[in-house]
């Protein structure tokens, strides 16, 4: 199942609700944690073609992306909008009840 949020302590890389839990400083209840929306990428995100005509193009684009939707897996990788910061100790109120 794919995560809703992502968390991190310095706002660059993101962990899981879990995970972030290795990072957390247990003496800290004040430490700051970011809190991010995950935004999950797609096949299409990633193919485009600005070479030929739009009709071509978008007849090129269709036929890849139904290809890599029946072949391959979507990306697991995400980016994350809407971040927010909160103290560990509003982390642990809210995900470890």
């Amino acid at each position: 199942m794919k995560e809703k949020y992502a968390y991190s302590i310095c706002g660059e890389i993101y962990y899981s609700k879990e995970d972030i839990l290795d990072f957390l400083d247990k003496e800290d209840s004040k430490q700051v944690i970011y809190v991010g929306e995950c935004i999950y990428k797609k096949h299409e995100d990633f193919i485009g073609a600005d070479d030929i005509t739009i009709e071509k193009g978008e007849e090129l684009n269709k036929l890849i992306i139904d290809w890599l939707n029946n072949n391959a897996e979507q990306p697991t990788f995400f980016t994350v909008k809407n971040i927010k910061q909160i103290t560990s100790e509003e982390f642990h109120k809210e995900n470890l009840k």
